[in-house]
């Protein structure tokens, strides 16, 4: 390819090809995962300044990404698409333990 850098001494094309391209990818991957990486509050009804809520939603978070990574860990591809899947995966999950806690939830305005 035209303007390609030369192989290093001893390295076949392809791989280095290769090699750019899994970089690459893998930084994509790593950014696109980062980015769902921000707290999820739920849109529950009632007082969310409470202790009692404040206490209930973070052990609904922690439990819930354990869940979620758990299952995606499974196999390579769930892994793979883990940082595309998780994060709403894990706000479902959220959302279903505070169910499960009693609150409810509040209507979605679309």
């Amino acid at each position: 390819m035209p303007g390609d850098r030369p192989a290093p001494a001893g390295v076949p094309r392809s791989v280095c090809r290769l090699f750019r391209a899994g970089a690459f990818c893998l930084c994509y991957v790593l950014l696109t995962g980062l980015s769902g990486c921000s707290p999820y509050d739920p849109p529950v009804q009632g007082d969310r300044t409470s202790d009692k809520y404040k206490d209930d939603l973070e052990k609904c978070r922690t439990t819930s990404q354990e869940t979620v990574r758990i299952k995606n860990a499974d196999t390579p591809w769930t892994w793979m698409i883990s940082p595309f899947t998780g994060p709403p995966e894990v706000r479902a999950a959220i959302r279903a333990c505070l169910q499960g806690k009693g609150y409810v939830l509040e209507k979605d305005a679309r």
